[in-house]
């Protein structure tokens, strides 16, 4: 005789309470200036793709991008406190995860700044779950000229990508980017 063994299925709301996790330790990351913690949250081969920028590609880049951002928020005075994620849906399997969501940024006063969209692809490496494919996009309107740079080729209008390469930027000095 035959006997059927069925597969543990996978949990979903399980994978949610371990990517909220996640999420914290990057708000953690972010209200510790740690860029070296954000980057270790992606996988091997992790795409970044900010809003109105170039895609940031491999772990050490996507760290240099954000070290970048930190940077450029303490130079134009805003202490980064953390962030709140907020997972508004969750697909998958056991190997890849896309979550859709917003986000806003904390500074350190409480403050918020930054409010965005985002949708990311989690891949399960060694049984966590790292940030595979990212992309956001900000809610904040384009018509502010106060300019933070990720660095002198990442910069943001109201923290929003505007100056791609540093071609396109009349200037750098200290963290601030004015556009052409």
């Amino acid at each position: 005789f035959s006997q059927k063994v069925s597969k543990p299925s996978f949990d979903l709301a399980k994978a949610k309470k371990e990517l909220q996790g996640v999420n914290q330790k990057i708000s953690e990351y972010f209200g510790k200036g740690d860029a070296n913690g954000l980057a270790s949250v992606y996988s091997s081969e992790a795409y970044m793709m900010p809003d109105k920028g170039p895609i940031v590609k491999g772990k050490e880049n996507i760290m240099k991008a954000w070290s970048g951002f930190i940077n450029s928020c303490k130079s134009s005075g805003i202490e980064i406190g953390g962030i709140e994620i907020t997972i508004k849906e969750l697909t998958g399997d056991k190997n890849l995860l896309t979550d859709v969501g917003e986000f806003v940024f904390i500074s350190k006063s409480g403050a918020k700044f930054w409010k965005g969209k985002y949708i990311e692809v989690w891949k399960n490496e060694n049984g966590k779950w790292k940030a595979h494919r990212e992309m956001t996009n900000s809610n904040e309107s384009d018509s502010t000229n106060n300019f933070f740079c990720l660095s002198s080729k990442f910069c943001f209008t109201n923290l929003k990508t505007v100056c791609i390469e540093s071609s396109n930027c009349v200037s750098y000095v200290s963290g601030l980017c004015r556009s052409k």
